[in-house]
């Protein structure tokens, strides 16, 4: 959600998460319009590529932001993440749909992890509804839109809702 703040706490790590008015995982703000050579890349995906227990700086796309701007051949690089922790690559298509293909990237990445293909399946994830695209007369089509705000109810256990 655009101007939300967390500091999921674990084990292993203890990370600051805020999401800027855009609804990305980002230090800045990205205009629409974009700026004369420079480099556009967005990239879609789950909790891997959201960065989900590392600070900002430490997540793939920005690391791939400063490898690239360091480049001598590339004058000027924005690596714009939209990753979304537990996206499968059905939400990531209408992530990038929605918000993605506004950015006019020059290049857009799929941050793949297996999980995210099986995902497409599933009409919830972890108690959550979530859209789903099914083949119907040779053709996608998306279902279970709008989908429903309605919290997760316990049921359970937690090890049983994710073998079904």
């Amino acid at each position: 959600m655009p101007g939300a703040a967390d500091r999921p706490q674990r084990d292993d790590f203890d990370v600051p998460v805020r999401i800027t008015d855009q609804g990305l995982r980002e230090t800045r703000s990205y205009p629409l319009a974009r700026q004369p050579g420079i480099l556009r890349v967005v990239v879609v995906g789950d909790s891997f590529t959201f960065g989900h227990g590392v600070d900002v700086a430490a997540g793939w796309s920005e690391r791939l932001e400063q490898l690239l701007d360091s480049e001598p051949s590339v004058d000027r690089v924005e690596v714009i993440n939209l990753a979304v922790t537990g996206y499968g690559l059905d939400q990531q298509l209408l992530r990038l749909e929605d918000r993605g293909f506004a950015l006019r990237p020059d290049l857009v990445l799929v941050g793949l992890f297996e999980g995210d293909v099986f995902r497409v399946a599933r009409d919830e994830y972890f108690g959550y509804a979530k859209p789903r695209f099914a083949l119907q007369d040779g053709a996608l089509r998306l279902g279970g839109v709008p989908v429903s705000t309605a919290r997760p109810q316990p049921s359970g256990s937690r090890l049983w809702a994710l073998v079904g």
